[in-house]
């Protein structure tokens, strides 16, 4: 099962490389694309919009959380790095090349989301939420860790991100305070 999922996230790779390549390949005039983006008008300003989605998140996490609590089940919530949020990371030329693109339609809702969800972190945290703020886990790391211009990790990324995780939730796990909070 294990190499099959390996599998299919390497083909999912590959397709969102090939489907990036061609969405950003130039159409010549009498051309018309496979891909069609409907752009419609803003229905909210991009302040108000970012605000109800950076609410909706934690409130998302706080109800996942008192559902997993319910259920004695601990729940954890990792807030992850990405390239379009500037950290202490240098990034190599070839990073570059594979990591950012210009006109990435996904730097925006990191440049404005971003604040809005790290204000919300002291509320998860007043809500008993196991958050952890993974943002600058990669900012040591000499070697690339991102896979494309979107948000995605290589195996490298993957690795620090997954150890990261798996020894954050063995330490709460361990930790006699979270015991302690869990059986009351």
């Amino acid at each position: 099962m294990s190499v099959y999922v390996q599998t299919l996230v390497k083909n999912y790779r590959e397709n969102l490389q090939r489907f990036e390549r061609y969405r950003n390949k130039p159409l010549d005039e009498d051309q018309e694309s496979v891909i069609f983006f409907y752009n419609q008008d803003e229905v909210l300003p991009d302040a108000v919009f970012f605000e109800q989605v950076a609410d909706y998140w934690a409130k998302t996490s706080i109800l996942m959380h008192q559902v997993a609590a319910a259920n004695n089940i601990p729940y954890f919530h990792f807030f992850q790095p990405n390239q379009y949020w500037k950290t202490n990371r240098k990034f190599s030329e070839a990073e570059k090349k594979i990591a950012f693109i210009e006109s990435s339609p996904y730097k925006k809702g990191v440049k404005f989301g971003y604040p809005l969800l790290i204000k919300q972190i002291d509320e998860l945290k007043a809500n008993n939420i196991n958050i952890f703020n993974a943002l600058n886990i990669f900012d040591d790391v000499a070697e690339p860790v991102y896979g494309d211009n979107c948000c995605h990790y290589n195996a490298r990324g993957e690795e620090i991100f997954s150890t990261y995780i798996g020894s954050s939730i063995v330490e709460t796990l361990t930790d006699k305070s979270f015991e302690a909070k869990t059986q009351n």
